[in-house]
């Protein structure tokens, strides 16, 4: 933590253990929110996510759709979970027992299986408030949209991710 970068787990656990003084430099999500965050697109697949999960070690992958006309920003859909995806693939895959919907499930496109309009938080939101927003919800990841709003495609908003 030396780098200033903060991770939420990091935090929790300066908590359990009585100290406070992490808290003195933090108290909103943008002081600990993941930058730059890697995307896919609705139009990629099943395939495409298992292999960007594995590459860059996450289990959400946010959505990002791009909109027909030139020139135009992509715009923020919603999630790809771990979980959304192994609900679509079966655990025969490559394996004997391997059938011809196996194979089709992972050439499913992203966009049939995106969480849209997932719980989100803005920069400004206090942690707390975002750790209630987790916890009340069960979720264990919340995008950070500039605004606190679900992008629409007009918008073009900045996304960025807190995982716990």
């Amino acid at each position: 933590m030396a780098n200033g970068q903060y991770r939420l787990i990091d935090l929790i656990d300066e908590m359990r253990n009585g100290r406070d003084v992490i808290f003195q430099s933090i108290h909103l999500v943008k002081d600990i929110m993941t930058c730059n965050v890697k995307t896919l697109t609705l139009d990629d697949t099943v395939e495409t996510s298992l292999e960007f999960m594995k590459d860059n070690n996450v289990r959400h992958i946010p959505i990002m759709d791009v909109l027909t006309e030139e020139g135009e920003k992509p715009y923020f859909v919603g999630i790809v979970s771990q979980r959304d995806v192994f609900r679509q693939i079966s655990p025969y895959i490559g394996k004997i027992g391997d059938a011809e919907t196996d194979s089709k499930a992972l050439h499913q496109q992203l966009g049939q299986i995106v969480t849209r309009n997932p719980k989100s938080v803005s920069p400004e939101t206090e942690i707390p408030e975002m750790l209630t927003i987790m916890v009340d919800n069960h979720i264990d990841m919340v995008p950070v949209l500039s605004d606190g709003e679900q992008a629409k495609p007009d918008t073009g908003k900045d996304i960025s991710l807190q995982p716990i």
